[in-house]
């Protein structure tokens, strides 16, 4: 998978990348609740970053499968 320089960037920006979400969501998770919205609105905000998080992965999900 690390053979090609294109697939090694990709797998080297998905490991950064997973890296940046581990370190910042418990604080992001605080900020919401803490400063941006409560009940639904918070619910709301946690989905985007879940779609996100999906439609960023994408492309590398489809680079694995092929």
């Amino acid at each position: 998978m690390l053979r090609s320089p294109r697939n090694a960037r990709i797998c080297f920006a998905t490991l950064g990348g997973y890296f940046f979400h581990a370190q910042f969501f418990s604080a992001i998770a605080l900020l919401i609740r803490l400063f941006v919205a409560k009940g639904p609105a918070q619910g709301v905000l946690f989905l985007e970053n879940a779609v996100l998080v999906v439609v960023a992965q994408s492309p590398r999900s489809a680079m694995c499968e092929s």
